[in-house]
């Protein structure tokens, strides 16, 4: 009996020691870049607005389920973000509507003790790292759809001449990010605030 507990807590330390390095490799997995983008130009007045970047699967190298965003302010002026959600497009509708899988990006936010969550702010010529889990895939689209503060003023930095064919982005007064469902947007060519995708 004592041999036979002695081997099955051997079996046990051997599967749970299985599991652990599993969840380790998980959780520790190195990122990888899928995507990035040199943004050479400042633009303003983003406060109050929604902004959806929609990135084509042309532009994205790697799959992973786990994912960061860097997201740049503009040169002179901070980027106050109230929310991130990530999604690939709805199957129908509008290019910048969300399929089901529309999903919050945790961001760096200063303390607070009021209720609610304190914006984001990017501070100017600088970036932060968002991150959330998320099954990226490679083979297609990805939308970034980001809530601006109302106030203060945001400016965020971008690259205008991009083909459709690699990166659209779409924009919108109001609070959008959090609605799958979008319609009303204006489209705009290039990358905005979007500096560079990880995967993991």
């Amino acid at each position: 009996m004592e041999k036979l507990l002695e081997v099955l807590n051997w079996w046990f330390s051997y599967f749970f020691g299985l599991i652990n390095k599993a969840i380790n490799a998980f959780y520790n997995a190195p990122y990888v870049e899928t995507f990035s983008e040199t943004l050479i130009a400042d633009q303003s007045v983003w406060e109050g607005y929604c902004l959806v970047q929609r990135i084509e699967a042309v532009r994205l190298s790697h799959s992973g389920k786990q994912v960061k965003l860097t997201l740049r302010a503009s040169s002179s002026i901070n980027a106050s973000i109230e929310t991130v959600r990530i999604s690939r497009p709805a199957l129908a509708g509008e290019p910048y509507a969300s399929a089901t899988d529309l999903t919050a990006v945790s961001l760096p936010r200063p303390p607070s003790n009021t209720y609610g969550l304190p914006p984001c702010v990017v501070p100017a010529n600088s970036s932060v790292t968002g991150s959330t889990y998320y099954n990226l895939d490679e083979g297609q689209p990805l939308l970034i759809a980001v809530d601006f503060s109302a106030a203060p003023a945001s400016g965020i930095r971008c690259t205008e001449a991009v083909p459709p064919e690699q990166a659209s982005a779409y924009y919108k007064k109001g609070s959008e990010a959090m609605n799958p469902d979008r319609t009303g947007f204006t489209a705009i060519s290039g990358i905005y605030l979007i500096e560079k995708i990880e995967v993991s």
